[in-house]
């Protein structure tokens, strides 16, 4: 197991890069050893177009909000820098990487292909086979304490697959 992992989650705008949807969030912590660390990334983005009313009333956030965040391009350097060479771990880590990898290749910058990748939804399936393979159903299976449970957001969700990974590690040791 490696020594640092990071754990992430987006916001998006859709459930397609190449039609155009963006990212409008985006949350990562860091794992050393298995445990959160205070080392955060988070960042909302502005998509370069309005959001719907319902995308809003999903996510909490609004079109003007997002007006005033800086744009992917200003903040893909730093959140590279963050992610550095670590593993990245994520609760559906294709949705995430399709969008981090559009984005990433539309400024010519690297990828995160050569990322080493821990999917949590495919990794849940694998160990607990006739369970729901959902963050909500692992949060109350493991009795996960987070401060904004109730409230979501990427940096909630990052800190919550990051949990829920560090009880399913601690169950099946051989991840």
């Amino acid at each position: 197991m490696p020594d640092r992992i990071v754990s992430i989650d987006i916001e998006t705008t859709g459930a397609d890069p190449q039609a155009g949807d963006k990212i409008i969030e985006i949350g990562a912590i860091e794992m050393i050893d298995l445990e959160v660390t205070q080392n955060i990334f988070h960042q909302y983005v502005n998509p370069t177009f309005p959001i719907s009313e319902f995308l809003s009333s999903i996510t909490g956030i609004t079109a003007e909000f997002l007006l005033s965040q800086p744009h992917f391009s200003s903040v893909a350097s730093d959140l590279l820098e963050f992610i550095s060479d670590s593993p990245l771990l994520s609760s559906n880590i294709s949705f995430d990487m399709r969008f981090l990898n559009h984005e990433l290749s539309g400024l010519g910058l690297s990828n995160l292909a050569q990322h080493e990748i821990i999917d949590l939804l495919k990794l849940s399936r694998d160990r607990f086979p006739r369970e729901p393979a959902n963050l909500d159903y692992y949060v109350n299976k493991f009795d996960i304490k987070t401060d904004e449970k109730e409230t979501r957001g990427t940096i909630v969700d990052a800190t919550i697959t990051a949990l829920v990974f560090k009880k399913c590690f601690s169950i099946t040791s051989d991840i």
